[in-house]
């Protein structure tokens, strides 16, 4: 009888749901791959500390290499992900394509304007370390006058 072979699953997107799943899912035939165009975790509900200098941006960002370590089943990639063919069970990225038994989406999230993306303009969204909110951002807003006056 053959020995069962070892299934390879792909999971894109190292955020939250990405790395639960790759630091929980254990099964002794299973080869997971992480792939994320990023090249960390960056717990995004205390990026509002980093943009108001109560916490620096590595306090919050971790490398998804270090998150991980001692997995040796889990691989990660720096990648972009350029497409996925469902029916060959393939990820194509930017110079090679991935094959893949299983295929876990763990895509991240998007500001939400609550079906006005008029909002857009006026709201100052926290999506992640390269944009956080700057100064020309949040100039002339509300509120930007009284925070810069504000005694330290």
């Amino acid at each position: 009888m053959n020995a069962p072979s070892n299934k390879t699953i792909v999971v894109l997107g190292g955020g939250f749901g990405g790395l639960e799943f790759c630091r929980s899912f254990r099964h002794p035939r299973a080869r997971i791959i992480l792939i994320d165009r990023q090249n960390h975790h960056l717990f995004q509900p205390l990026l509002y500390q980093v943009a108001t200098a109560g916490l620096a941006m590595p306090d919050i960002a971790k490398p998804l290499r270090s998150i991980l370590s001692g997995r040796e089943h889990i691989q990660v990639l720096m990648k972009e992900v350029r497409a996925v063919n469902i029916e060959e069970r393939r990820v194509d990225l930017d110079d090679c394509a991935i094959a893949y038994d299983h295929l876990v989406l763990a895509l991240g999230a998007v500001n939400h304007y609550f079906g006005h993306p008029e909002w857009r303009h006026h709201a100052i969204g926290l999506n992640g370390a390269s944009s956080p909110p700057s100064s020309s951002s949040v100039e002339g807003r509300p509120g930007w006058r009284w925070r810069a006056r504000w005694p330290s």
